[in-house]
């Protein structure tokens, strides 16, 4: 193998040897840079979001019931991925998240909730979400909402499922888009 300029050794096509840390630091930062320059650009927005949640246990003979509730305002950006997919993330004082679009579905979906729920996880019949374009080009709108809702029921005793008899928590927003 001939030795390339700059310390780099040739092999087989489209492929590059690091002879020196150096090096690898400056093919590391090439990529890098690459990658940058071709990851698709994200729409930035104005997010108020507002999460729910309930959790019932059994305590004692008893049914406990909690409910508690966030809201927030902050920042969404939504970037748009291909084949109809889209991911976005919202961030604020009170709370992060994101999730994933595909078509007007939500997928994948993290959000501050006001309580511990999620455990035993929610089935899928349980869990649904929709993206609402309310303006602009649904592919990159100047308003939109979505919404999200999960939950759980126990249909065995109690103590099968942690003592939880049920659970359920949402997320609600609407974005406007940064001029």
């Amino acid at each position: 193998m001939a030795p390339v300029p700059g310390g780099l050794s040739g092999g087989r096509a489209g492929h590059v040897r690091c002879t020196n840390d150096g090096d690898m630091r400056a093919a590391l930062a090439a990529v890098f840079l690459l990658t940058a320059q071709t990851a698709p650009p994200g729409v930035s927005y104005d997010f108020e979001w507002r999460s729910a949640a309930m959790l019932s246990r059994y305590e004692a003979g008893d049914t406990i019931t909690s409910r508690g509730e966030l809201v927030g305002r902050g920042r969404l950006r939504l970037t748009r991925l291909g084949s109809g997919r889209m991911h976005f993330v919202f961030w604020s004082p009170e709370g992060n998240g994101h999730g994933d679009i595909v078509g007007q579905r939500l997928e994948s979906v993290a959000f501050p909730a006001p309580l511990d729920v999620g455990r035993p996880a929610a089935p899928p019949h349980l869990t649904s979400g929709a993206f609402r374009p309310t303006g602009g080009d649904p592919r990159q709108p100047e308003t939109f909402e979505l919404a999200w809702a999960e939950g759980f029921i126990c249909r065995t005793p109690p103590a099968r499922c942690g003592n939880v008899t049920a659970w359920a928590r949402e997320l609600s927003g609407h974005a406007i888009r940064r001029p």
